[in-house]
């Protein structure tokens, strides 16, 4: 369900061909690159409404941690995202699936880092800063309007 792909660098370095015109990117350390992620009827050589970008690394300076990589010590950081882009994340972590009764809750953004919670702990604490209400029905958690 991803319309994007990113990768993230650390150290080292990484060559991105772009596959439509061959263009070359180098990535270097603490930069991460955004792709665009074409549907398969998309023909060959015709262009993407969206490019790739280049950015640096997202820095959390509470823990000196970049957010795009907080994963490998087992943290989830979310950086001024969007409810349903943050749930995509929360479904993969805990094998969860997520539906919105309402469309005004996708769009509410949160910034936070969690380490070591549950999926009840971390909806709890989103509700602190924004107010939505939540159902857990086995697999599958249910965000309303407060």
């Amino acid at each position: 369900d991803d319309k994007e792909a990113e990768t993230s660098l650390l150290q080292g370095a990484v060559e991105v061909i772009m596959k439509k015109d061959q263009k070359k990117i180098i990535l270097k350390p603490n930069q991460k690159i955004v792709l665009p992620i074409l549907p398969d009827s998309e023909l060959p050589g015709k262009k993407s409404d969206q490019e790739f970008t280049v950015t640096h690394l997202t820095y959390d300076k509470v823990d000196s941690s970049f957010t795009e990589v907080s994963w490998i010590d087992d943290r989830l950081a979310f950086n001024d995202q969007r409810f349903d882009e943050l749930s995509k994340i929360l479904k993969r972590w805990y094998n969860v699936d997520f539906s919105f009764k309402d469309e005004d809750v996708k769009a509410f953004r949160f910034t936070a880092t969690f380490e070591n919670k549950t999926i009840n702990q971390i909806l709890q604490a989103l509700q602190l800063s924004r107010r939505f209400n939540y159902t857990i029905n086995q697999k599958e958690i249910i965000i309303s309007k407060y």
